[in-house]
């Protein structure tokens, strides 16, 4: 009779143990170099992340409504975004992983968060996701920050190192104003 509770604990634990933890590495290998991709927004019109390659510091979030985790991380990382706004190498973009017909409800939710960042719907390619393909993502929130020379500096799945974040963020925006 005592074993049941004893082996039921075991394998709760060892759940826990499997699920994704804050401090899981590089979901990409950091120095690859990012081109960009088309991706469409909540309202299905295209938009071209190439263009920002280059020109700014991306901090790219890719993100679920059913995610836990993010919820958490969500607003935090606004509050780091927030921080940065007035700088104009600096753009935040969210890309959604939960599919083209959650658009409206994506929609619904940055509008009612008042999130004025770039958002837009990673886009279903053959048997995965664009953007989830190319940054590796394993778990949400996906978080990848792309410096202004296309490379990712920063890259992490299920939760987020705010100071290394905020490292990488700072060392990329540094390098963006001495390179003008």
């Amino acid at each position: 009779m005592t074993r049941w509770p004893k082996t039921a604990m075991i394998v709760l634990l060892g759940g826990l143990f499997l699920a994704t933890p804050a401090w899981m590495p590089a979901a990409v290998p950091l120095g690859t170099k990012f081109k960009g991709m088309v991706l469409p927004d909540v309202m299905d019109r295209p938009v071209d992340l190439g263009r920002l390659v280059g020109k700014k510091v991306l901090l790219l979030v890719y993100w679920s409504l059913t995610c836990g985790q993010c919820a958490k991380d969500v607003p935090r990382l606004l509050v780091v975004a927030e921080k940065l706004r007035a700088n104009k190498k600096f753009a935040m973009v969210f890309v959604n992983g939960d599919g083209h017909e959650m658009r409206g409800t994506v929609y619904h939710y940055m509008k009612t968060k008042k999130i004025r960042w770039i958002s837009v719907m990673d886009k279903l390619e053959i048997d995965d996701y664009e953007f989830k393909k190319t940054f590796r993502v394993m778990a949400t929130p996906g978080v990848n920050v792309v410096d202004t020379k296309g490379l990712i500096v920063y890259s992490q799945d299920g939760g987020v190192n705010y100071y290394k974040l905020r490292t990488a963020l700072n060392r990329a925006l540094a390098e963006a104003k001495g390179s003008k």
